[in-house]
């Protein structure tokens, strides 16, 4: 597999901003790092079984998660990160192609497929690959010369980004959930292939 065109700790220690980082890529390398981010994903992914959509896994980090009777915090299954990474990095990269075609941005529209929907691995496998294909396209339609000087803050406070350094956001958000992918595999490696309901 290719090596990644992004370093993610350049800007994680301070030692470049979002911005700094993704004014030194090309359209072909966000088009690379889009295509890896989601192939890396499926990896993850490859092989787990319909019961293991529903699998909760440990996650001490999880900032959404539930503690169990025995204190131990389990995180999202596999399928509800799955939804959420994907509707995250195409909210990012659909409103780049905004920035990119010279809108000034008004909000980042995002949808989120249910994670309910997702009941089989296929179905997790088909999202990955939908969302990587709707964002490659996303980027095939950037203008020859893209609006860089035009730029969103996409938080209070935060940054202002423009159309590259919004395709880094996202893809920085997938990177932090593919630890999560992988820590979940690891964890069906050692306990099993098993279902286990959860009722959030």
């Amino acid at each position: 597999m290719a090596s990644f065109p992004i370093d993610f700790d350049a800007f994680h220690t301070g030692a470049l901003t979002m911005q700094d980082a993704a004014d030194t890529l090309t359209v072909a390398q966000l088009q690379q790092a889009t295509e890896l981010s989601v192939t890396r994903m499926l990896a993850h992914i490859a092989d787990c079984t319909d019961a293991d959509v529903r699998f909760v896994a440990l996650d001490p980090d999880a900032a959404e998660g539930v503690t169990n009777a025995e204190g131990d915090v389990l995180g999202w299954t596999l399928r509800h990160i799955i939804a959420h990474t994907t509707a995250t990095a195409e909210a990012s990269i659909f409103a780049a192609g905004e920035l990119a075609r010279g809108v000034v941005l008004q909000g980042i529209g995002r949808y989120e497929t249910p994670w309910e929907t997702l009941m089989t691995i296929e179905h997790c496998r088909q999202r990955l690959r939908e969302s990587q294909r709707m964002r490659l396209a996303s980027l095939a339609a950037w203008p020859s010369q893209p609006h860089l000087a035009n730029r969103y803050s996409p938080f209070p406070g935060a940054e202002p980004l423009n159309a590259k350094g919004i395709v880094v956001l996202g893809l920085e958000h997938d990177a932090t959930h593919q630890h999560q992918l992988a820590a979940i595999a690891r964890q069906i490696n050692t306990y099993g292939h098993c279902s286990i309901e959860t009722s959030y």
